[in-house]
């Protein structure tokens, strides 16, 4: 007598199917959760709440009109992000992110000295107006409004901050990368998204009237002035992973991996990982920006 296994098999494979299923829906709505109450803990203004495929979204309710719009500024910045990383899939679903990441748009710096202490658990930067973390189970963005006049809107702070998650997914989560290439690649990929906004023409104009007085070398070093550093640092990345560069640029990333015995791996290693001569990449950096529009 044949015996015939396949209903069972395909029975055993469907239920573990739905139980993955409704396992990942109760994470879901347990991070749901968790949001709202981070968010209570720092705001007594209601949260509004929007959804898109890869964020939720949480704002005071003053923004609630505004946030399809942010939700589609972002998932473009996750998209460009993930064109220039060129992520190595683990499986066949095609994301990056475990679910959701949590966006954060608070109203008030206070808000964001209060997230940064009592959710982060950490001490506050100088001036620091947005954070993220990478984790699986921390994935997040905060952003409060700059203090300034004109300062950078909190939708485009957070999707620098989206770019600048994806980019630590790609180097690995507990890689220390330096912060010309974190806050450069937050800016390129907004210069991307938004090519013909006018501050970003204003900023391309301006790197390439910096470029001719600087070098590449001035930036990867730390060695300008903030106000120009955060021009030339979108230039020279925007070069990197959009520009000439973006065939080596993953692995000029993966080239900051920490090995054995050593915790931290220089710009000039990286490169040299990445089959990159420094000295080459200024040249054609320099070369590159007086003209990038």
């Amino acid at each position: 007598m044949r015996s015939f296994r396949w209903p069972t098999m395909l029975f055993a494979v469907a239920a573990f199917g739905t139980t993955q299923a409704a396992d990942e829906a109760k994470s879901v709505d347990a991070r749901k959760k968790q949001a709202e109450a981070n968010w209570a803990m720092v705001s007594d203004v209601p949260a509004t709440r929007y959804e898109s495929k890869h964020f939720l979204i949480l704002a005071p309710e003053a923004m609630a009109k505004r946030l399809k719009s942010v939700a589609e500024l972002l998932e473009k910045h996750h998209d460009k992000a993930k064109e220039a990383l060129k992520f190595e899939m683990k499986d066949d679903s095609g994301e990056v992110l475990p679910g959701k990441a949590i966006v954060y748009l608070l109203g008030e710096r206070e808000q964001f000295k209060a997230f940064v202490r009592r959710i982060e658990r950490r001490r506050l930067q100088p001036d620091e107006t947005s954070s993220m973390q990478a984790a699986d189970d921390k994935l997040h963005i905060v952003v409060a409004p700059l203090a300034m006049r004109n300062g950078v809107p909190v939708e485009v702070q957070a999707g620098e901050q989206v770019a600048a998650l994806m980019l630590a997914r790609r180097a690995g989560i507990r890689t220390p990368l330096p912060d010309w290439l974190v806050s450069g690649f937050g800016r390129a990929t907004y210069y991307r998204v938004a090519a013909r906004d006018k501050t970003v023409v204003a900023e391309r104009a301006l790197a390439a009237k910096l470029s001719r007085k600087h070098g590449a070398e001035e930036i990867w070093d730390g060695k300008l002035a903030a106000d120009e550093a955060t021009v030339l640092q979108a230039s020279l990345v925007d070069f990197l992973a959009f520009g000439p560069g973006t065939r080596a640029f993953p692995k000029f990333v993966a080239g900051f991996t920490p090995e054995e015995n050593r915790e931290r791996k220089t710009t000039g290693q990286a490169f040299e990982s990445a089959g990159l001569k420094p000295d080459r990449v200024a040249s054609s950096w320099k070369t590159w920006a007086a003209t990038a529009r």
